[in-house]
């Protein structure tokens, strides 16, 4: 794990997402594919390039796929009920990339949507039962070069969720429903540096700045409560560190140190729901 590069949070490792790279002329790909369980999906890409001069490179790429399954009931037997029903599945996702490089020097702009519906398995008065989905938008805005033997990069990025869940349930033969609607944003800049000495291996150092906000709340059909809650979490970091490699990058060992500013503020929770009402009103920042 590199925590100092990136943070408390990626303690047991990170994953670090490629898009493909755009390539010289014309490219389409298509792949359609079905399974058990009325399991169907279809993808299509469509990516292209031209070079501008001998240096200078533009180049595009699309996707876009959709996937769906009845699903399976994923509860044993014994426990199933007269509402028991499969755990369905509905996504898709779309991709756009534009990439313009000149020599050591790429930029690239992103955007991508991702809508997911995932069925909980239990059906009693609404249409599709319980469920939860993610409606996804993203765009990153990227700048890497290398020299020598110094590589650095710059990106911004923009992210917003709109979640919403559809609960309900039965207590002691009262029907019961609520609908969980929250939105989440998230945006930040992270800058990097690393410099490949001849005998003390990589050096990497940058600054990490962030900020998410939640506005959520439960909407309950049944009755006339509500619950709301809302905050921002804000975090600027720094950080340093070195890997040295023997062995031809067998052996590694690296050391590094991180320095975090977080602040929560104008958090806010209101239920008409006891005892979660006894908590009404701002949140203490910190």
């Amino acid at each position: 794990p590199a925590s100092a590069l990136y943070g408390s949070g990626a303690m047991g490792g990170g994953i670090n997402l490629l898009t493909k790279r755009p390539q010289p002329g014309l490219n389409a790909h298509i792949g359609v594919w079905g399974g058990q369980l009325n399991t169907r999906s279809v993808d299509v890409s469509l990516s292209g390039g031209t070079a501008l001069s001998k240096n200078r490179f533009l180049g595009f790429y699309l996707s876009g796929t959709v996937l769906k399954s009845d699903g399976y009931i994923a509860d044993p037997e014994e426990y199933r009920t007269p509402y028991t029903v499969k755990r369905f599945l509905s996504e898709n996702s779309q991709t756009a990339k534009l990439l313009y490089s000149d020599g050591p020097h790429t930029i690239s702009l992103l955007y991508q949507r991702y809508d997911d519906e995932r069925g909980e398995g239990e059906k009693i008065r609404a249409a599709r039962g319980k469920f939860r989905e993610f409606d996804t938008h993203f765009v990153t805005l990227q700048y890497r070069a290398a020299l020598n033997r110094w590589r650095w990069e710059a990106k911004g990025y923009y992210q917003v969720e709109h979640y919403a869940r559809l609960e309900e349930r039965l207590r002691q033969e009262r029907y019961e429903r609520f609908d969980v609607l929250s939105d989440r944003t998230d945006f930040g800049f992270l800058s990097s540096v690393h410099y490949e000495t001849q005998h003390w291996g990589q050096f990497s150092f940058g600054i990490d700045v962030r900020q998410g906000r939640v506005d959520g709340g439960d909407i309950y059909r049944t009755s006339p409560d509500t619950v709301a809650n809302q905050g921002r979490l804000v975090s600027a970091s720094g950080y340093l560190q070195n890997t040295v490699s023997w062995i031809q990058h067998k052996i590694n060992l690296t050391a590094g140190v991180r320095w975090d500013q977080v602040r929560f503020d104008q958090g806010l929770i209101h239920s008409t729901i006891a005892p979660w009402d006894a908590y009404n009103g701002a949140l203490d920042r910190y």
